[in-house]
């Protein structure tokens, strides 16, 4: 089996990571990421990570791509190197800390080390200060039990287009956080959060807005949806087997029929609904009176629009 070796800080996990770690996993069959500790990224940087090691060491653990991740040395940075034995390691395009003398460096310790410097993914679009600055967090790498099913990186939506790149859910961090919260309080009552969307570029909204230009169920690209903000969730309620609960409409039901005071829901709809809207709203969420399945985080339309993409 061969093993493949990437090290970073990883503080705010963004589309350039998950394509650097998907072309890592490529030049072996297993994959080991040294996560630098907050010491050793203050030296190299200059700052603390936004994010404590052993928070950062988790989010790469439930990224979905990484066979094994252990928190990095503060001393001496090869004797780690050397207990994983790669027989690969993988640089970021951009990557420089501890990256001089490498080869002669594994000579000098008995390792025989393929290194391979791997090309830049967008790096104007996707650069950790840019995700670091927006605030926004891949959810599911705070809870992988969350389920994301985005119809938007998919045709399955009524664009009929993919608009989305990579199937993951960002949120502002302040807000994926308040989501923990809720999806924490359903999973004691047997629940489990499905999200259909969450933060959506600008760029997608006024697609949304071209083929639906009805402001009671897209909001106008000037003025700018809380998703565009990274504060907004669309999110249904799947139960311990995965099955969907029965709910008012299907997601994007653009008719009356979602309102939230709809008459034509049967009993159990209603009473599905109002599990998920208690449950959000003890966490501050606001409920959109138009359509069941979303979600505002309060202050929402004090933060700025953002239009990195997905």
């Amino acid at each position: 089996m061969k093993t493949v070796l990437i090290t970073g800080t990883f503080d705010f996990l963004h589309p350039g990571h998950l394509w650097f770690f998907r072309q890592a996993r490529r030049y072996g069959d297993r994959l080991a990421v040294i996560v630098a500790k907050d010491i050793t990224v203050k030296r190299v940087k200059g700052r603390m990570p936004f994010h404590k090691e052993r928070e950062r060491l988790a989010m790469v653990k439930n990224v979905g791509f990484v066979d094994d991740a252990v928190l990095g040395r503060a001393g001496d940075k090869y004797t780690i190197v050397e207990k994983i034995n790669p027989d690969v390691i993988c640089l970021g395009y951009d990557q420089l800390a501890f990256t001089q003398n490498l080869a002669k460096e594994f000579k000098e310790r008995g390792l025989t080390v393929r290194v391979v410097r791997l090309k830049a993914y967008k790096p104007q679009q996707y650069k950790s200060s840019i995700f670091r600055a927006a605030n926004l967090i891949d959810v599911h790498t705070l809870d992988p039990t969350l389920h994301i099913d985005l119809p938007y990186a998919t045709t399955r939506n009524f664009t009929k287009r993919k608009l989305y790149f990579h199937a993951r859910a960002f949120l502002r961090y302040d807000v994926a956080k308040r989501l923990l919260r809720v999806h924490k309080l359903l999973k004691r009552r047997g629940y489990h959060i499905k999200i259909w969307d969450a933060y959506r570029p600008l760029a997608v909204q006024k697609i949304l807005w071209k083929v639906k230009p009805d402001a009671r169920y897209v909001i106008p690209p000037r003025i700018g949806s809380p998703h565009n903000r990274g504060a907004a969730i669309d999110c249904t309620l799947i139960d311990r087997r995965g099955k969907e609960l029965d709910m008012p409409t299907g997601y994007d039901e653009f008719s009356t029929r979602a309102h939230r005071m709809s008459t034509h829901m049967t009993k159990i709809q209603h009473t599905n609904m109002l599990i998920l809207e208690r449950a959000m709203r003890s966490s501050g969420f606001i409920p959109l009176p138009t359509e069941w399945w979303h979600f505002s985080a309060p202050g929402w339309k004090e933060l700025p629009l953002l239009d990195i993409p997905l």
